[in-house]
């Protein structure tokens, strides 16, 4: 199946695509990178001060346009150690894979989401956030596609909206979605750390390693 890994970065996080290009040249050439440098680049998205992150979902569309079936969204802050097949192989297989955050997504929902949602506080403090930095998708699969469609549904009647000291937008609304669909993460040290390159290669299960840029 045609796989590729995606990422859209601006400004400062410029130089984190760059590292992440670099990465993903050096251990996973097989895989090809598509990169933007502004929302204005993926057709029809709408601008990030105006729709926050909802540039995620219109990547995932405009990955799908050029025929790719695997698809794996990276954040500028994420860079490859090692070799990402392994990843691709899980979304092959399952229709996705996705990494748990280690927050829960009550405490990152603000009152629209919860009314879009439909969800109460005693649901939500159950429902763990998935890590939106880096995940993937087999838009073949129906899994794959229902989560698609309702993200994007949810990027585009708002709720992707908020201040960031109640809501995490993009993933706060996918946990709810993958949550519903009852979609699996992954846990703890497998795949993801949140590590410098030098710390996070010492853990020989790390394939992705997570690190804010100064």
């Amino acid at each position: 199946m045609n796989k590729v890994i995606i990422n859209l970065a601006t400004g400062r996080y410029l130089r984190g695509q760059e590292r992440l290009k670099q990465t993903c040249k050096k251990f996973s050439p097989q895989i090809p990178v598509m990169s933007w440098q502004n929302e204005f680049m993926i057709n029809m998205c709408p601008k990030h001060s105006v729709n926050p992150y909802a540039f995620k979902p219109y990547a995932f569309i405009e990955a799908m346009a050029k025929n790719y079936e695997l698809i794996f969204w990276m954040d500028a802050s994420c860079y490859l150690i090692r070799d990402i097949q392994p990843l691709f192989d899980i979304i092959e297989r399952d229709g996705y894979f996705m990494h748990e955050a280690g927050h829960w997504v009550n405490k990152w929902t603000n009152d629209f989401q919860r009314n879009y949602f439909g969800k109460s506080e005693e649901e939500l403090s159950k429902i763990p956030m998935f890590t939106a930095g880096c995940f993937g998708l087999n838009v073949k699969s129906e899994i794959g596609m229902k989560f698609l469609s309702r993200w994007l549904d949810a990027a585009n009647n708002g709720a992707f909206k908020g201040d960031w000291s109640n809501s995490r937008h993009d993933m706060t609304c996918g946990s709810i979605i993958a949550q519903d669909l009852g979609m699996k993460y992954q846990y703890g040290e497998n795949y993801l750390q949140y590590k410098a390159p030098e710390e996070a290669n010492k853990n020989e299960t790390i394939t992705i390693g997570l690190q804010g840029l100064a």
